[in-house]
């Protein structure tokens, strides 16, 4: 957020089990269009081919986060 804050777009990436709390903490931090891109939780203990492909399956949304204007 501190980056966002100094004017360059950043996105959280978060798991679908924290996003809520994501939400709120940047809502509360005065950011609440700060943008979220939700992966399935949990990614931890995932075979590298499954976390390979949730990635993947957020690059669109990750990129336009990133170069919203």
């Amino acid at each position: 957020m501190a980056l966002e804050k100094r004017g360059l777009a950043t996105a959280v990436v978060v798991t679908d089990a924290f996003a809520r709390y994501a939400r709120r903490l940047a809502g509360l931090s005065g950011m609440e269009a700060l943008p979220l891109v939700t992966l399935p939780h949990p990614v931890a203990g995932r075979a590298s081919e499954e976390v390979e492909a949730m990635a993947k399956a957020a690059r669109a949304e990750l990129a336009a986060a990133l170069t919203r204007g």
